[in-house]
């Protein structure tokens, strides 16, 4: 059952996340934001991000002179998706329509810094005008969340860094990957999720019409006749380990033929 006051949302995404629900809040129109919360569309522009990297870029800079500026933007942008994506995943496996229809619009979201300069938490607006959706199948939020919600965001990072769209997708991918593997999931519901989101090259949701799926060979999965294409750390940071599925790891092979 879809749950409308923010008090229980939160309470579940505490219930089930523990750890993301400290950097994920949502609250009511009339709620006051935190004095340095700002609108995503406006924490996404030049000024802002170009202050925020270079904060970020300090901690890697004691440890390494010259710093490779995509691995940076990188790295940024993992924090990000990696604490934006999993309480997304949350919600839309728990049957909460309203909050993934509310942050498919922009202008739901702000975010406060963690002083290192990465994001430190999320705030999603949930506006009543925006809550009376029917429910809908996970694999269609999640396919709708791609198009209207991450794709804009994607598109905003890649303007503001060296980093390509197919990067940030290998981020958002890894993530949507891991996560969905962690969660306590009937081991068909999720196998058949993880298929959907990885093994299809058009969006469900296109009905008749030729959308590409953005996370398309993004992930290799067992058995699947297509490799994985790229590396979401393709660009690293001193001491940044590869994943078990990077297909830069010499081991990727055997580490493959083992992957969910």
């Amino acid at each position: 059952m879809a749950l409308h006051d923010t008090t229980e949302l939160n309470s579940l995404l505490e219930r089930q996340a523990p750890f993301y629900s400290q950097h994920f809040k949502i609250i009511e129109p009339h709620q006051p934001l935190p004095e340095n919360c700002h609108p995503l569309s406006q924490r996404l522009n030049k000024p802002h991000y170009t202050k925020a990297l270079m904060t970020f870029s300090k901690s890697y800079q004691q440890q390494q002179e010259a710093i490779d500026l995509s691995a940076l933007h990188s790295m940024w942008s993992q924090w990000f998706f990696g604490f934006l994506l999993p309480p997304l995943l949350e919600y839309a496996l728990k049957s909460q329509t309203s909050v993934l229809h509310v942050a498919m619009n922009l202008k739901n979201w702000h975010w406060t810094y963690h002083q290192t300069g990465r994001v430190e938490c999320f705030y999603l607006v949930l506006r009543e005008d925006q809550i009376q959706r029917p429910t809908e199948l996970a694999i269609t939020l999640l396919e709708r969340l791609l198009v209207k919600l991450i794709n804009p965001i994607i598109k905003q990072l890649s303007t503001l860094s060296p980093v390509s769209e197919k990067l940030f997708y290998s981020h958002v991918a890894y993530c949507f990957y891991w996560y969905l593997s962690e969660m306590p999931l009937a081991q068909e519901c999720k196998l058949n999720l993880l298929n959907q989101l990885f093994s299809k090259d058009t969006l469900l949701l296109a009905k008749g019409a030729t959308l590409p799926h953005p996370l398309w060979r993004k992930i290799r999965l067992k058995n699947s006749e297509y490799p994985r294409i790229m590396c979401c750390l393709r660009h690293k940071l001193p001491n940044t380990q590869m994943c078990t599925i990077c297909p830069l790891n010499k081991n990727k092979h055997k580490v493959c033929k083992t992957a969910i």
